[in-house]
């Protein structure tokens, strides 16, 4: 894949923001686009809200990024339950396992 310069990001953190170009965008007189236009915020968690257990969404051209918007496809999936309880368990006995000695 990066030969190819495409990467893969399991998960985005918390402070990304994902866009997609707004088709009707407002401009100024000289013709160039207002730049608080050019992008529509997408509702992440409307989606995720919406999305049944083990279904999947995709949005083929989207762009992250809070100041400079990089183009790519993401692809939303909602664990099923033994999903969820499967990384729950293994998120607990991660945690459990961690020692710290000062």
């Amino acid at each position: 894949m990066d030969q190819r310069g495409v990467y893969y990001i399991p998960r985005l953190k918390l402070n990304n923001r994902i866009y997609v170009k707004n088709e009707f965008p407002e401009y100024f007189r000289n013709g160039t686009i207002k730049k608080q236009y050019q992008y529509i915020k997408v509702d992440l968690e409307h989606i995720m809200d919406t999305l049944k257990s083990g279904q999947s969404y995709e949005i083929k051209e989207a762009y992250i990024g809070k100041d400079k918007k990089l183009f790519t496809r993401v692809i939303m999936y909602r664990f099923t339950e033994k999903q969820l309880r499967e990384r729950m368990k293994k998120q607990v006995y991660t945690e459990s396992t961690l020692c710290f000695h000062f």
